[in-house]
């Protein structure tokens, strides 16, 4: 039972992943770089599907019964988990070379788009031709990337090295691998 409940909760999270740059892409393709609170997701119940909705008055208290369905995002859970999953490996791997590619040259920035399954990286505006340009391109490379910190995190731990461990740690929360750790949970 605890195994089902876990594999929900996880398919809930990576669903999450999906749901919310989906919204971020619907806010930018409406020109809005920064969220005026128009869109929303909902999971419903038994966490069987998920939606977005849209709030006919933005700015307004409107009740969640006056928001509207987006067309075509009423979804089944693990719908939404297989666009997440792929979402957040692709994040993890263009935020990783991007920290790599700062290190030489401050101008790099990345985009993903999960409504046009879009996701580069620029330096001044122009688009790096070397790297993949799809977010099924970066999935695998951000899968990578996280099993490579996963093996030196636990390293560091099996070797009992604390200082080592935490600087990996820290290193996989700004990636996105890892929720920074909450407080007062053991």
């Amino acid at each position: 039972m605890n195994t089902t409940r876990n594999l929900a909760r996880k398919t809930v999270g990576l669903a999450i992943h999906g749901l919310r740059p989906y919204i971020k892409a619907l806010e930018l393709s409406q020109g809005d770089s920064v969220s005026k609170g128009e869109f929303r997701y909902d999971i419903s119940e038994d966490s069987g599907s998920a939606r977005i909705l849209r709030n006919p008055s933005p700015g307004s208290n409107t009740s969640l019964n006056g928001w509207v369905t987006v067309d075509g995002t009423e979804r089944s859970i693990s719908d939404w988990a297989q666009i997440g999953k792929q979402a957040r490996l692709a994040f993890i791997a263009l935020k990783s070379v991007k920290e790599k590619l700062r290190l030489h040259d401050d101008q790099v920035q990345f985009s993903l788009n999960v409504l046009t399954d879009e996701a580069h990286l620029t330096r001044k505006g122009e688009l790096l031709t070397d790297y993949p340009t799809t977010i099924a391109g970066w999935a695998p490379l951000g899968h990578e990337v996280e099993v490579r910190y996963f093996e030196s995190y636990n390293a560091a731990i099996e070797w009992n090295n604390p200082t080592a461990a935490a600087e990996v740690r820290a290193t996989m929360e700004r990636l996105g691998i890892l929720r920074s750790e909450r407080p007062g949970k053991n």
